[in-house]
This record gives C-alpha cells, sequence and structure tokens, in this order.
C-alpha cells in the first residue's frame, strides 16, 4: 500500500478487498502515506477518498473506532494551522460511513449505543475537531481542498446539530468561495433542525442571485423552513423579486393549503405564461399599412 498507493489501478484493486482484517491493514497504510509531505492532486484526492472509504466500510466496526480514536487524538495533540491529507482522508471516511449507518440504525435494534465507551470518546474528539474547523474557517486558514472536505460532515452525524450549525455558518460567509457556499447550501438538506432553515434565511442580505436560487430550492426540502420562508416574505425580509421563478411557481402550489394561501394572498395567483402571452398580443396596436412597407415587403 506504501509504495504502490499512487497507481490507479492499484487502488481499484484494493477497493475489492472483502476481507475486515486486510481491509484495515491497508486503510491504515494509506493513512500513513498521505499523512507526509506526499501531495495529492484535486483529482487523485478523490480516487484515494473514495478507495479509503470503501476499505472503511468493509473494516471491523470496533477496529476502525479505536484506528479513528488513535488517528484523532494525534490529529488534535499538533498544534497546526490546517488538517494534512491523511486527516481529510479520515474524516471524509467517518462522515460517508456514518451517513450509510444513519437510516438503518433508525430502524434496527442494534444501533451502537451512546454509552459505549468508544463511541462517547469518538463523539468528544469529533466535537474538539469541528471546533478547531471553525476557529481555522473564522481566521481564514483553510484550504479550498480542506473546506470542501469539510462541507461533507454537514448532515453525517458526525458532529452535534449545534457544531454542525456552527460550521455551516462559518462555510457561508461572504469571505469564501462560491463553490463553498453553494455546496454547503445544498449539503444543509441533509440536516431537520429549524435553526438551520432559519440560519439560511438571516444569510440571504448576503447570497447573491445564483445562491439565492440553491438556497430558496433548500428551504422547500423541508415544511419548517418553507414555514419560515412565507414568515420571511410577510416581514418583508424576503421580496418576491429575490426569489427565482421556480421556488414561486413551488410557493404557488405547495401542498400545505394553508402555505399556499398566505403566498397566493401576498402575491397573488400567478397567470399562465400562455394567458399571459394572449393578453399582450390582444393589446397590441393593429398594424398600420403604410405605402413604403407594401412596397419593401414586395421587393
Amino acid at each position: 500500500a506504501t509504495r504502490s498507493s499512487d497507481d490507479a489501478w492499484v487502488l481499484k484493486a484494493f477497493s475489492l478487498l472483502r476481507q475486515p482484517e486486510q481491509a484495515l491493514a491497508v486503510t491504515s497504510q494509506l493513512l500513513d502515506r498521505w499523512s507526509t509531505d506526499h501531495l495529492l492532486s484535486p483529482e487523485r484526492f478523490v480516487d484515494v477518498e473514495q478507495c479509503v472509504s470503501k476499505l472503511w466500510s468493509v473494516c471491523d466496526e470496533q477496529d476502525r473506532n479505536a484506528l479513528a480514536i488513535s488517528k484523532l487524538r494525534a490529529m488534535l495533540e499538533k498544534d497546526s494551522s490546517g488538517f494534512n491529507q491523511s486527516q481529510l482522508l479520515l474524516l471524509s471516511s467517518l462522515a460517508r460511513d456514518n451517513s450509510q449507518k444513519k437510516p438503518a440504525a433508525a430502524d434496527s435494534d442494534d444501533a451502537q449505543s451512546p454509552l459505549d465507551p468508544a463511541h462517547s470518546e469518538l463523539t468528544k474528539l469529533l466535537g474538539r475537531v469541528t471546533d478547531r474547523i471553525v476557529a481555522l474557517m473564522q481566521r481564514d486558514q483553510l484550504s479550498e481542498e480542506e473546506q470542501m472536505t469539510f462541507v461533507n460532515l454537514l448532515g453525517s452525524g458526525l458532529a452535534s446539530p449545534e457544531d454542525e450549525l456552527k460550521m455551516a455558518t462559518a462555510f457561508l460567509q461572504t469571505d469564501k468561495s462560491l463553490q463553498v457556499r453553494r455546496s454547503t447550501i445544498e449539503a444543509l438538506r441533509r440536516l431537520s433542525s429549524e435553526a438551520a432553515g432559519q440560519m439560511l434565511i438571516a444569510q440571504w442580505p448576503d447570497l447573491n442571485a445564483a445562491l439565492r436560487t440553491s438556497a430558496g430550492a433548500t428551504l422547500l426540502t423541508r415544511h419548517q423552513w418553507t414555514t419560515a420562508l412565507v414568515d420571511a416574505l410577510e416581514a418583508g425580509s424576503i421580496t418576491a423579486g429575490q426569489l427565482d421563478l421556480a421556488t414561486l411557481q413551488q410557493l404557488s402550489t405547495y401542498r400545505d393549503r394553508g402555505l399556499r394561501s398566505r403566498y397566493v394572498e401576498l402575491f397573488g395567483q400567478p397567470t399562465e405564461r400562455s394567458k399571459v402571452v394572449a393578453d399582450y398580443l390582444a393589446r397590441m396596436p393593429a398594424p398600420v399599412e403604410t405605402p413604403q412597407a407594401e412596397k419593401l415587403f414586395a421587393e
């Protein structure tokens, strides 16, 4: 793994491992490999990230928790200004794995107990990592690659709802790139707290037209967020002119009759496009016939 992890085909072969012990050994070696000064291009990082995530899901849960705790402790012991690629790979794998387990855990009696010592330790360590991420974001000391990796943590369940909200707020600040901000708005759709929708609405004045389109689509994914959007329209903190046509159309036909009625009361029922065109043509004056126009038409 240490010698050959630069080879795309070797990574594909690693991804096919199905023995937990082998998967754990290769995962550990890959993480050690990229904790050095070796740097991955963005494209290669994605390849290695996919490989490590697949291996992580194969590893025995107790073994991978022990590996994660060991790596996170080492990460927090270093007074670093950022995160190396090994740490990004680890956090990404934890996020992906936890996101996949969340739906199954809700219906399973075998879900990991919050009282499990390893689970509790992992939760505490991840809380400290979140604090570091937010602090570095506020000081603008994270690379674009690091920021995009941490956006993927939103909604994974690795951080508490409060910590996720802190991260999302930091990612949406105007000094962050358009890509990071748009990805954050889309990642909010994986959250469910009312506070997340309120936070997005509070950021509205600092969003450009493209980001507002994405934000409108996000707010419509949760009934409580849609309610907050209609509240903001009624209060005037958001105007109809700041919403894209798709969002306006969905509000006018929203499944909740109460919210739909409140919107229609504010702005009226939108007229179909065909009716607007027909009304416009009916109001147009009839064309005036002139000798010069007839001559030009004949030519």
